[in-house]
């Protein structure tokens, strides 16, 4: 139900798993990450970096050219969400205050 709700609220699809949920929306050939959230008992372990590469998926099984998301400095623990959006490839392209948006370009091979 909680999914049903963000996508009439907000228009944002859930990709959900055991260990959290990603919300995000596709527009124009971008992938929007919207939320992150990981059980606290999986915190430290790859279940947010898997939670991301499912949505990467989703993004290029939708022909996105790139996914996109954005860092609040206010919220706690904010660097450690910035540290793996880099180590993932994602580049900052503004900012705004506390806000910090980062893209990262998706390359992928079409036809054959």
């Amino acid at each position: 139900m909680w999914k049903d709700y963000i996508k009439e609220r907000e228009n944002l699809d859930t990709y959900e798993n055991e260990t959290g949920f990603l919300t995000y929306e596709i527009h124009d050939g971008i992938c929007f990450m919207s939320d992150i959230y990981v059980k606290p008992e999986h915190r430290g372990t790859s279940a947010g970096y898997k939670l991301y590469l499912a949505v990467k998926n989703i993004a290029i099984d939708s022909g996105c050219t790139s996914i996109r998301g954005q860092i609040d400095a206010t919220t706690p623990n904010w660097q450690l969400s910035y540290n793996l959006m880099m180590r993932l490839g994602f580049k900052p392209y503004s900012a705004q205050e506390n806000l910090t948006y980062l893209q990262l370009k998706l390359y992928t091979v079409r036809g054959t």
